[in-house]
Parts: C-alpha cells; structure tokens; sequence
C-alpha cells in the first residue's frame, strides 16, 4: 500500500503575472531612482543604477518564463520549457501561502524557480497545489 494518497498529476501551466512583473519593475525602479539620488560622485551613482539594470535583466526571464510543471501521482516532478523536458526535484526551501507559491526546482547542475501569485495560474489548479503541498509536503530535505 503507498504511503502516498491517491492523486492524479498535477500539472501547472502558469501564465506571467501582471502582479509579480509590477512588483519587480516597481522594485528596480526604485532602487535605481534611489541609487541615483545619493550623495557622492556622480560616476559612482550611474554605476549603482547600472548594476540594478543588471539585476533587473538578470530576474526578468524567471518573471515572463513560459514553463509547464508536472506533479505526478508518485509525488515525481516534471519540467518543461523551450529547452525540453527534464525530472526534477522540489527543494524543501519551498514556499506555500495564500497570497504566492514559490516553487524551488532542482536537477544536477540545473536550478529554477517557479513563483505563482493568484493572477499567473487557474485558480482551481492553484488550490489543489496548495492542498496537496500542505498534505505531502513542500520538498524533501537538502543534503
């Protein structure tokens, strides 16, 4: 007898949120509107303001990604992307509340993230992922 309740895969096909891209711009902008407004060498706030555009290009993809994730009925993990398919393995650093899911992803030499907020995922899809982290956990443990 399985130790796991019987459930069919679950399968996540997100769409880009609206909130989370707003938050991200909000936050770059205004970290760059802050590093240009300090006191100092003008050279030296460009560079502060560079290195936040940098950080912005950095995260951007992981905010528009076009990802499907499967979570099938023996607790195995699937992602695909425009790369192909690959297992992977729910992190236990993973996060799961009401208001975002955050969905950590490992493979050897291969990590992602997967952030849903109310508005990227059907909101029946978001409840049973919800549902079923909370019953069967949110990762195994890092070693």
């Amino acid at each position: 007898m399985s130790s796991r309740p019987s459930a069919g895969p679950l399968r996540l096909e997100p769409t880009p949120s609206r909130r989370l891209a707003a938050l991200v711009l909000a936050a770059h902008m205004g970290a760059a509107a802050v590093a240009l407004s300090l006191p100092g060498l003008l050279p030296l706030r460009f560079l502060l303001a560079l290195l936040v555009a940098l950080s912005l290009l950095r995260v951007w993809p992981a905010v528009v990604r076009r990802v499907a994730v499967t979570w099938g009925p023996e607790g195995d993990w699937w992602w695909r992307d425009r790369a192909g398919e690959r297992a992977v393995r729910l992190r236990a650093d993973s996060y799961c509340s009401p208001a975002v899911v955050v969905l950590r992803f490992e493979a050897p030499r291969w990590r992602r993230d997967v952030v849903l907020l109310p508005d990227s995922l059907d909101p029946e899809v978001l409840r049973r992922l919800r549902v079923r982290l909370r019953l069967e956990g949110a990762g195994t443990p890092e070693s």
